[in-house]
């Protein structure tokens, strides 16, 4: 077969990753602003759709009709832009729709689909949700009305032949993905017809991915639309009738097991060059997973090529020979070894968004339940660090986050009181100094208390020396001695004496220190102060 289904589980579990955690970040971004913008409905939307139709086609139904009711929830939003409802209730239940999603493909990554349940209260939940804003008519009726309206008459009817990059894999997905971005023209026929038949994507990739459809869009709309799918490389898009465009359909469906893609034994065609010297733009980069022992490997390999150069050059059988030609040689391989590994030691590289992105829903979920008012701002995303200290990041960042929710911020009430702000706001960001990157975690809060800090590391028998003799940024540094905790009770967040111990020796595993400064009533910075690549 052209396609194993590992592949295409693979592919599915990524894409989907993907995509919820886009929907994720969507709706943190709208709690921020208080509100769905249209654009964001309309990206919701779209996503939920997706993710239906690829669930729907890996026979994962339990993901398909959670995505389906949110689809709906979101189509009647969308249709009726002056109707009320609760932003913040509709964002509950889309992030709990994320975090069943996410579940299910934690599951499916480690090949189980045994024992997942279908998640009834949160279907019901959204279906609640939506009679409670579409009073009186039903939402789905609404939808089919819109649906009657799609199959009236249409202006035009085109032929589009579709060519993907040609190295993107999984032909036969973008294909079918692409005809569930369809959902507003009128398909009447696509080739190959059995998407995912043997040899489909062979086939897509050579030959192309034919659509006969009708739309009431200009050509102009639709060409655009179709160069902005994702790994969409070129279009032939061309005014036609359908009936004999359907026919172009049905011969080339009777070609298709004439050369062999349909079971037969043909010679597969030669692949035919469709880039018309031109390049799309608006394609994503291709992205491939790799091995980082691969990688380490690579980087040892060319490491031993420079070791190698540099004997070469250096030999002492060269000394006192005029040899402009090979030194001139030899300083150009020089260059290019040196380049290659500049490359192979920058795949190691990760840049800190993604781990700083994920802690807006901690920050949101623990303010929440702690009845606070808290932002979390974010600076230098962009700034990479090898991929084991990234690893090795993941969990310090969150319990310093963590910290600053539970510990630093103070409720609504109390900043009031204090002249603050009622909204807390907790900066995460980095930034280079010297070969070296920092990290700061900082809130605007209540601020370290010494006095408190020192009682407790005396009851706790935690003082190195007399408390006389420490300088206060000693004294701020015992909170991260182990079993430190200022918490009086018992929380679902702290209160257990398991602390800040944590991020100091997941810090120094990576050869990072850190430092803390602090005022009352004004706030807490944390610094992590770390290599760029991981101390051998």
């Amino acid at each position: 077969m052209s396609v194993k289904t590992s592949d295409l589980m693979e592919m599915f579990v990524f894409e989907t990753s993907q995509n919820i955690k886009q929907l994720e970040q969507i709706i943190l971004n709208t709690e921020k602003n208080e509100g769905f913008s249209e654009s964001e409905i309309n990206e919701i939307f779209r996503l939920t759709h997706t993710i239906k139709g690829t669930s729907a086609m890996m026979s994962y139904t339990d993901i398909a009709e959670v995505a389906h009711k949110a689809e709906d929830l979101f189509f009647f939003i969308r249709e009726n832009p002056g109707e009320p409802y609760d932003c913040f209730r509709v964002s509950d239940i889309m992030l709990n729709c994320v975090d069943y999603i996410s579940g299910v493909l934690e599951k499916a990554s480690l090949g189980e689909k045994e024992g997942v349940q279908k998640n009834t209260s949160l279907i019901s939940e959204i279906e609640k949700a939506l009679c409670e804003i579409n009073s009186p008519r039903s939402a789905l009726a609404k939808r089919g009305e819109m649906r009657a309206d799609i199959k009236a008459p249409f202006t035009n009817a085109f032929r589009a032949m579709v060519y993907f990059d040609e190295e993107c894999g999984m032909e036969n997905l973008r294909a079918f993905s692409l005809l569930e971005n369809m959902e507003d023209e009128s398909v009447s026929g696509y080739s190959p017809h059995g998407i995912f038949d043997d040899q489909s994507s062979l086939y897509i990739r050579k030959k192309g991915f034919l659509i006969c459809f009708e739309s009431k869009k200009s050509y102009g709309e639709l060409h655009k639309m179709f160069l902005s799918q994702p790994f969409v490389r070129e279009v032939d898009l061309n005014l036609t009738d359908i009936e004999k465009c359907l026919e172009q359909k049905r011969e080339r469906e009777t070609l298709l097991v004439l050369e062999g893609f349909g079971g037969g034994t043909a010679k597969l065609p030669e692949a035919r060059n469709h880039s018309n010297k031109q390049e799309n733009h608006n394609t994503p980069p291709y992205i491939i997973s790799l091995n980082v022992s691969k990688i380490d490997k690579l980087i040892k390999t060319v490491g031993e090529i420079a070791r190698a150069e540099a004997l070469v050059a250096e030999n002492p059988d060269l000394v006192g020979l005029e040899l402009p030609s090979f030194k001139r040689e030899a300083n150009k391989l020089h260059k290019k070894i040196a380049e290659m590994q500049d490359i192979v030691t920058s795949m190691r590289l990760v840049p800190l968004a993604a781990t700083f992105q994920k802690l807006h829903r901690v920050v949101r979920d623990m303010s929440k339940r702690q009845n606070k008012v808290i932002s979390l701002e974010l600076f230098g995303e962009e700034i990479e660090l090898d991929k084991n200290i990234i690893e090795q990041l993941s969990d310090p960042l969150m319990h310093l986050v963590r910290n600053a929710v539970d510990h630093g911020i103070e409720d609504s009430e109390a900043r009031l009181a204090n002249g603050k702000e009622r909204r807390g706001v907790i900066t995460l960001g980095a930034y280079g100094k010297r070969g070296e990157v920092n990290i700061v975690v900082k809130d605007d809060g209540r601020g370290l208390d010494t006095k408190k800090i020192l009682e407790k590391a005396k009851q706790n028998n935690l003082l190195p020396v007399s408390e006389s003799q420490l300088t206060e940024k000693e004294i701020y540094s015992l909170i991260f001695l182990p079993g430190f905790s200022t918490n009086e009770s018992i929380t679902e967040f702290s209160g257990r004496g398991v602390g800040l111990d944590v991020v100091t020796q997941n810090i120094s595993s990576v050869g990072g220190t850190l430092s803390v400064e602090s005022e009352k009533n004004k706030g807490t910075a944390i610094t992590i102060k770390i290599p760029i690549r991981p101390v051998k």
